[in-house]
Parts: C-alpha cells; sequence; structure tokens
C-alpha cells in the first residue's frame, strides 16, 4: 500500500474556484523495468539503473468535499514534473484530481552515478561533430524511444492508479482523462491509440473518456489520425507559425483544436512564467540534483534575457493566457463528462 506524504498548500496569484491540496507520493518502484530517460537529446540507447525503474507523482486536487474527474497528466520530454504548477493548479481549482507523473526521477531529483554522468559526458562529445541532417534523423529515432518511455510509465501509472489515489476519496474513477504537453501529450494520444489493448484495469479502462494535448505534433509520434475518443489539442501560436502539424488530420466530430495566441511551445511552463511574472524563481529548485539546478537557472536566464521566444506578449497577457488555457480545458471536459 502506498503511503501519502507532504505537503499542502495553494499556489498564489493563480485565479481558484476551489481551494488546491497538492501531495507528493513517495517513490513508486516499477521492478519489471531498469531502464531511465535519455539524458541528452539525441541519445539512441537507453541508459541501464542498477535498481528498478522510480516514478514519483504528485497529486493536485480541490480540498473542498466533492467528486472530481481524473486527469492523468504527463509532461514534456526533459521537463521536471513539477514545472507545470501554474497550470495544473489553476485546472485543479476547477473541479479536478490531477495525478502528474515524473519520468524524470533519475535524472533531477537524485545525485547521479558516475557512470550515468561519464554516459552522458561521452555523448556530449560525440554530438558535437554531427552535421545538421544526422542530428535531426538522430533526434526523431531518440523520440520514438522517449514515446515508449513515457508509455510504460503512464501504464505503470494507470494500472496503479486506485491505489495511488488511495487518500483521495473525491477522485471519480468513471471520469479519467489522459492529458500532457509535448511528448506528453504524444504519451497520451498513444494512450488512446492502443485503448482496445490496453492492459489496464478494466474499471480504469472504462473510466478513461477523452484526452488533452498542449502543444503536441501529433503527426510526428503519433500513427493513427483519426480519434474514437474526443481529444483536445490546445496549440501555441508561435510554433504554428513555423509550421502547420494538422495539414493531415481530417476533420471530425472527436478532434476539437484550439490557437492559444502568443504562446510559445514551452509557455505552459513554470520556468517561464515564474521570471515573466516577476515571481521567486528560487522555488522552481526545490528538489533538483545539482545538475538540473544549472539547467533550470539557465533556461530562467534565457527567458530573462528575452521572453518573446517563450511568450510573445506582456505578462497581463500570459496572465490571460494561462486563464484562457484552463477555461478551454474546462469548457472541454464539461462538455465532454456530463
Amino acid at each position: 500500500m502506498l503511503s501519502v506524504v507532504l505537503s499542502v498548500g495553494q499556489a498564489k496569484d493563480v485565479p481558484a474556484t476551489l481551494t488546491v491540496e497538492q501531495i507528493m507520493l513517495p517513490v513508486l518502484e516499477d521492478p519489471s523495468r531498469f531502464d531511465v530517460n535519455m539524458a541528452v537529446l539525441w541519445r539512441e540507447d537507453v541508459i541501464e539503473l542498477k535498481e528498478n525503474r522510480r516514478l514519483q507523482v504528485q497529486i493536485l486536487r480541490p480540498k473542498e468535499q466533492g467528486t472530481y474527474p481524473i486527469v492523468v497528466f504527463s509532461g514534456g520530454w526533459s521537463v521536471n514534473f513539477r514545472h507545470y504548477s501554474q497550470i495544473l493548479t489553476d485546472l485543479a481549482s476547477k473541479g479536478y484530481v490531477i495525478v502528474n507523473i515524473d519520468h524524470y526521477y533519475q535524472k533531477d531529483t537524485v545525485p547521479h552515478t558516475v557512470e550515468f554522468d561519464d554516459s552522458v559526458a561521452s555523448m556530449k562529445i560525440e554530438l558535437e561533430n554531427q552535421d545538421a541532417e544526422t542530428k535531426i534523423k538522430r533526434f526523431m529515432r531518440t523520440k520514438f524511444h522517449a514515446l515508449e518511455i513515457y508509455y510504460k510509465d503512464y501504464l505503470f501509472v494507470l494500472r496503479h492508479l486506485r491505489e495511488i489515489l488511495i487518500q483521495t476519496p473525491s477522485a471519480d474513477f468513471s471520469k479519467i482523462v489522459l492529458m500532457g504537453h509535448s511528448l506528453g501529450g504524444n504519451t497520451a494520444q498513444k494512450t488512446l491509440e492502443n485503448f482496445n489493448s490496453l492492459p489496464a484495469p478494466r474499471d480504469i479502462k472504462a473510466g478513461i473518456k477523452a484526452g488533452i494535448a498542449l502543444d503536441s505534433r501529433l503527426n510526428q509520434l503519433n500513427l493513427k489520425t483519426t480519434f474514437d475518443k474526443p481529444l483536445l489539442l490546445l496549440g501555441a501560436e508561435e510554433e504554428y507559425k513555423k509550421s502547420d502539424p494538422l495539414r493531415e488530420v481530417p476533420k471530425q466530430p472527436n478532434f476539437h483544436f484550439v490557437l492559444l495566441k502568443h504562446a510559445g511551445h514551452v509557455s505552459f511552463m513554470d520556468y517561464v512564467i515564474y521570471p515573466i511574472l516577476g515571481k521567486d524563481t528560487n522555488l522552481l529548485f526545490a528538489g533538483l540534483n545539482t545538475s538540473a539546478i544549472q539547467a533550470t537557472k539557465k533556461l530562467i536566464d534565457k527567458v530573462k534575457a528575452d521572453h518573446t521566444t517563450f511568450f510573445n506578449g506582456s505578462p497581463a497577457m500570459l496572465v490571460k493566457f494561462i486563464s484562457k488555457t484552463t477555461d478551454q480545458i474546462d469548457l472541454f471536459l464539461k462538455k465532454t463528462l456530463d
């Protein structure tokens, strides 16, 4: 049985309908797996761990009594799961229990082994001498590896969802939504693609009603372009100016697309939101290991230097963006789940 540990709190400066409780579960171990996700971009092999594959799960839920749909959330590639707090807290405050998956426990939250660090260093040296075309091809192959690892994590959480939420009586297992950002959105879609053969408990599978993808390029990684269950894709405008990943997706009743103005691919992230809104960015380092802190500091510095690459608008526009994102999700789910 899993025990629940840790903190309670409400995010500041986020408009809330309900007050929100944040809970961090202890580390979960999958005894059937020993891999860890890619340490750097374009890695083609999987780093083996000596211990079992580790995950951690964050639960966001309304404090008020009631019964609320469950949203299983998967973050983007190489993004710490804690860094979706603003978007997810705002969504939870509208009446949802959110199960936020940490795919990068080994990468971000515990000290690396010497073998792990040496492997990363050698890979970076190897990448320096590759031409752009080779890097792109390798990058795409690696994304498929990463998608498969994310997918296995997602299945692990679905199989153990009742145990994970054992101390969350407000969770409505008849209304489950699969959601993610970037690669996590592709993972949610892959889960729906494989729904008929999904290795999940029968009651959990019966409860899955819809999917949501935050700026996930469905055509790149997902095989199906038709959707048996309702899917909402929230696209970032600045990304869609560069290319249109929807050009091969036929119009259909279950596919819903909303373009979010001023947004870039990572506008959903705390390391973008915090510096633009003048929040204390030191809060973003909690729980990270040394290398993850250094990487996060570099990203924050880039946002501070020129935030238009990450969100092409003013702080006031960013506040509206957060609100519009969660309002669109809430509207979609109310129509879909009711």
